[in-house]
């Protein structure tokens, strides 16, 4: 007989690009200068999370519009999971990949 642990299903997580109602969610998200919004961004390596790189107030700031800008330039890009909740409530939990920044080759 199987424990409730084992019948458990593994949730999937959404991804966020690519589905429309979420990516307009995200967008929203990332420009509401809403207080009680705090967002988690964790990097995915073999379909785990790594540390968080991000972490709203009260630590580092606000959810803000260049959060994608920001993991694509100085995290090089890759696949992320993304957090958002207002106060107690997740307001949108999705995977977003990002592609690594475009390097200028100027030869002289």
């Amino acid at each position: 007989m199987k424990t409730s642990k084992e019948r458990q299903r593994k949730r999937t997580i959404p991804h966020v690009f690519g589905n429309d109602r979420l990516e307009e969610l995200l967008w929203n998200l990332l420009d509401d200068r809403d207080p009680q919004l705090r967002a988690y961004v964790y990097r995915i390596h073999d379909d785990r999370k790594d540390d968080a790189l991000y972490i709203g107030p009260p630590y580092i700031g606000p959810p803000f519009h260049s959060l994608i800008a920001w993991l694509r330039d100085e995290h090089g890009g890759g696949k992320f999971q993304i957090i958002i909740r207002r106060g107690k409530r997740i307001e949108l939990s999705g995977i977003i990949g990002i592609a690594a920044p475009i390097v200028s080759r100027n030869p002289r």
